[in-house]
């Protein structure tokens, strides 16, 4: 056991603390807490550690809103305020990217609380007991909550009645270590405005007994359900999603609106979950693009992003690997009339840098890549070409800051840098950077 007075927070949403020549990451932890703290595990010189007992708390500890956030992994700072949460990310934004003596905003999220559009929950038995619910923080146990502060409330009273099906068809949960059961995942999609949901059953067979019961126990008392749908996911690994779909009822989509654009989004594919601030960076982006703009949308999803700057662009090519994202991206430009939006099924590595040879008039590309960030050779084609302005939208500013060194590196100034709050009530931000070439 350690006695520990944290200094600051960092990325990873760790509460820093040295001792005695030793480096501590310290989990749900706050500026100036006194704790003490027993030791999980060391990687290199650093020892991540949880609380034990608070001795002394922080300044930030003065909201209590969910009695789970200790154990629950789904967020880290629900019971912080939310302007102390903005204060928290900036000063590690600012670290991050060089940027202490200078101001770096954070753009706060319009909505707060219940902002996620997307939710997939996991299924377990214990004890003759249906669990429903999030992962504890760093295992496979689940955590229950009266409410969580991430999902719409309506999707609890949705669990509930699913839960009333797995117990009066005796559906067993997948158990993780056997690989023994059926019923391994609940998922849901849902529309900003709550009026279009669609229910996702992941099970590891496609048999699923007295689905027709289900079907009328959810429609019955939720007019808001537009499909039901049921995701085979047969190998023992931990990707939540299989290849094949059965629909039980309505469509495997749903619609949603980016402003004045209507947009079909597929259940399997990739959208925003924080649709209302994604529309935020989407207004940034669009007051980057021109006129007569030939823009590639790289990684492009559903082509949120590309449908949204078609409407001043000159023309817009989206590439995507996900099939049902692309299907989804065709008919949003067919629903909108628009005319000057391609989409190009294929990996972004694959197949950009043919078309940066052949397509000569690209000057734009915009980048929304995963976690991980742009691969090097990604960068270097780009640099090598004549693309004039890069317009990259990132999810860790970690891999960020990285791809931002070699970018400027290979001829381009970066001109704008900005966070956003994708995700309140945890450490993650989001963030814009555009280049231009010099």
């Amino acid at each position: 056991m350690y006695i520990l007075t944290i200094e600051k927070v960092v990325y990873g949403g760790y509460g820093l603390a040295f001792h005695k020549d030793k480096t501590f990451f310290v989990l749900n932890s706050f500026p100036n807490d006194v704790v003490c703290v027993k030791i999980l595990y060391k990687k290199k010189q650093s020892y991540f550690c949880q609380i034990v007992n608070i001795i002394k708390p922080s300044k930030y500890r003065t909201v209590s809103r969910c009695e789970k956030v200790d154990v629950c992994g789904a967020c880290d700072w629900v019971n912080i305020n939310y302007d102390d949460q903005l204060e928290l990310k900036r000063n590690y934004y600012k670290e991050i990217f060089s940027f202490r003596d200078q101001h770096l905003e954070i753009e706060k999220s319009p909505q707060i609380d219940f902002y996620r559009n997307k939710s997939f929950f996991p299924v377990q038995c214990n004890k003759n007991k249906v669990h429903i619910g999030m992962f504890a923080r760093n295992t496979h146990v689940i955590v229950e909550h009266n409410t969580c502060y991430l999902y719409p409330p309506i999707l609890k009273n949705i669990i509930e009645i699913i839960r009333e099906w797995v117990i009066f068809a005796k559906i067993k949960p997948y158990d993780e270590e056997k690989q023994t059961g059926f019923l391994r995942y609940l998922g849901f999609r849902c529309s900003t405005d709550l009026k279009s949901i669609l229910v996702i059953i992941v099970t590891k067979t496609n048999r699923l007994n007295f689905s027709d019961q289900l079907v009328s126990m959810l429609t019955t008392r939720f007019t808001e359900i537009k499909g039901i749908v049921q995701n085979i996911q047969p190998f023992p690994n931990n990707v939540i999603l299989g290849d094949n779909t059965i629909v039980h009822f309505g469509d495997p989509f749903y619609f949603d609106s980016l402003n004045d654009f209507k947009i079909k989004i597929h259940y399997k594919a990739f959208f925003q979950i924080n649709k209302n601030q994604a529309l935020k960076i989407y207004h940034d982006i669009l007051d980057w693009i021109d006129k007569d703009d030939f823009v590639i949308d790289a990684f492009s999803g559903i082509g949120s992003i590309g449908l949204y700057v078609a409407k001043k662009a000159r023309k817009v090519l989206c590439i995507e690997q996900n099939l049902d994202a692309v299907a989804s991206g065709i008919d949003s430009a067919a629903l909108n009339q628009l005319n000057n939006i391609e989409f190009i099924h294929d990996l972004t590595e694959n197949h950009m840098y043919n078309l940066l040879e052949k397509e000569s008039n690209i000057n734009v590309i915009i980048f929304n890549p995963p976690r991980k960030g742009l691969e090097k050779r990604t960068i270097y084609e780009v640099c090598k070409s004549k693309i004039k302005k890069v317009i990259y939208m990132s999810c860790d500013p970690m891999t960020l800051n990285r791809d931002i060194k070699l970018f400027k590196e290979n001829g381009y100034d970066l001109f704008f840098l900005k966070g956003y709050d994708m995700f309140p009530h945890t450490w993650h931000i989001e963030s814009l950077a555009v280049f231009i070439k010099m």
